[in-house]
């Protein structure tokens, strides 16, 4: 599953992936976003994980307030991992700190806090992982980023990438 999004008017993009595995390499020559699969990232730091609850604004921009039928199962299969990967389109560096990352998978703390980025480079934060399964072809995750001091919240929604098509 992926997601994707662009933040301060195109200037961060966002990608997320939910997979046992991790982000392929970019393709440095084109700029456009690598495909999804398995392999290494850019820079990595420590991974935190916290439960708790959620607000009554986070239930409803998930839509809990209208369905409380939880798509949450338990799940024997093996965890998976949630990968945020950060890139600066701007022309000039940002300071980058993501203080909300919360889905049906649960409340995730971004590790490192903060990034910087000099123009036209990614960052990847350190992976974090969820042992719940979902019974779902999407799911809803907020992502709230504050840059240079400003502020900016969406709904990203992971959804199940199609596989590429034989030759």
């Amino acid at each position: 599953m992926a997601a994707h999004g662009n933040f301060f008017v195109g200037q961060l993009e966002t990608e997320v992936l939910l997979s046992r595995g991790g982000f392929g390499p970019r393709s440095d020559d084109s700029g456009s976003r690598g495909r999804a699969g398995y392999g290494g990232g850019r820079r990595r730091a420590g991974a935190a994980y916290r439960e708790g609850g959620e607000s009554s604004a986070t239930r409803g921009a998930l839509g809990r307030d209208a369905d409380p039928a939880s798509h949450i199962v338990a799940s024997n299969k093996p965890p998976v991992r949630l990968q945020l990967r950060l890139t600066n389109h701007g022309s000039e560096p940002v300071d980058v700190e993501v203080l909300d990352f919360n889905s049906d998978l649960g409340n995730f703390v971004v590790q490192p806090k903060k990034m910087s980025l000099p123009p036209g480079a990614s960052v990847e934060a350190e992976p974090m992982t969820s042992r719940l399964g979902v019974a779902a072809d999407a799911l809803p995750l907020i992502v709230r980023i504050r840059r240079n001091g400003q502020v900016e919240q969406q709904v990203l929604t992971l959804e199940v990438i199609a596989p590429p098509k034989a030759p």
